[in-house]
């Protein structure tokens, strides 16, 4: 049984039937998990904080709601890991990375073992974000949805024109938030703009 990156408690599987979908620490609550399985559950589900009815209906704006997210961001906030860690699995040290640029919630990737820590909180935040982020009707957002993709188009042609450019502009998250005229690294959201950004319709 792996160890958790952060505080080296034995972690526990949690299964869906007789697959293992993910590894959770049971002293620190972070989660150990495969990315196609994270993107899976990122685009089905809308996050344990999430109403059931539409994310545009009038029950998104319901206080509680809100105060459910406000209260989400700031335990991400607070257990945020800044320093890279050790892959549970095969030990060597990971990237600190988003799952999207356009949502800034950091996690920590793997690239050997295709997998992704998060901590406390960080899960149910990505997939709120994520949810929105796919499903909104907000006009700001929905601009910005567009704006990504024409930037998304414009990297794509630049990796196959050149190469080296990609290498000397940075990563792709920092490419487009570049491109979309956002300051490095902010994405469309911070963490604390969040809660007023989803709020306010």
């Amino acid at each position: 049984m792996p160890r958790c990156p952060s505080c080296f408690a034995l972690m526990t599987y949690v299964k869906e039937g007789p697959i293992v979908v993910r590894k959770t620490c049971p002293s620190c609550f972070g989660v150990w998990i495969e990315r196609i399985r994270l993107l899976r559950m990122a685009r089905t589900q809308p996050g344990a904080v999430m109403p059931t009815s539409s994310p545009n209906s009038a029950a998104s704006a319901d206080p509680s709601q809100t105060a459910d997210l406000r209260d989400l961001v700031e335990v991400v906030v607070e257990s945020d890991t800044k320093k890279p860690l050790d892959c549970p699995d095969c030990h060597a040290t990971m990237e600190i990375q988003r799952l999207h640029p356009m949502i800034p919630v950091n996690l920590q990737n793997c690239r050997s073992c295709a997998s992704d820590w998060l901590d406390v909180g960080k899960l149910e935040l990505i997939s709120r974000l994520y949810w929105e982020l796919l499903h909104s009707s907000d006009p700001k957002i929905v601009e910005l949805r567009e704006k990504y993709a024409l930037a998304s188009l414009g990297l794509e042609e630049l990796k196959e024109r050149d190469a080296a450019s990609i290498g000397n502009l940075g990563r792709a998250g920092q490419m487009l938030d570049w491109t979309m005229g956002l300051s490095p690294g902010v994405g469309v959201f911070s963490l604390e703009g969040i809660v007023g950004a989803l709020s306010k319709r």
